[in-house]
């Protein structure tokens, strides 16, 4: 969608999307810094991309 707005479709000219498969991600670091404290359970089927330590996955 954002692609079509860049392009010059008018938001307002754009219908409703829902996903239905979408990625699911998490960063533990900025989780740690707004003082998150989940069990392990909550992130079962995530892929995390940035560890508590800051260490970065991005890209890989």
């Amino acid at each position: 969608m954002a692609l079509k707005i860049v392009e010059g479709t008018a938001p307002a000219g754009l219908p409703y999307e829902t996903l239905s498969d979408y990625a699911k991600f998490v960063n533990l670091h900025a989780a740690g810094r707004f003082g998150a404290d989940f069990p392990e359970s909550t992130y079962e089927g995530y892929d995390i991309l940035v560890e508590a330590d800051g260490t970065s996955h991005f890209g890989q």
